[in-house]
């Protein structure tokens, strides 16, 4: 078994979304996780379907607490 790396962009600057998953990219990181949060299932709210979109075609772990 092999330990993988995946960052969550939860903790990026949302004003520099792209560039930071390409900075974690080219660090070495196996995946980027993606925190879905809605609000109802949980009090805080993340982001929704057009970040979730924008990320289509990179590797990607995701947590859900949506109702």
């Amino acid at each position: 078994m092999s330990v993988k790396i995946a960052p969550s962009i939860l903790s990026a600057d949302f004003s520099k979304l792209g560039a930071e998953v390409r900075a974690v990219d080219e660090a070495g990181a196996d995946w980027i996780h993606l925190d879905v949060m809605d609000g109802h299932y949980v009090p805080n709210i993340t982001f929704g379907p057009p970040v979730i979109a924008r990320c289509a075609g990179i590797r990607a772990s995701c947590s859900t607490a949506i109702s």
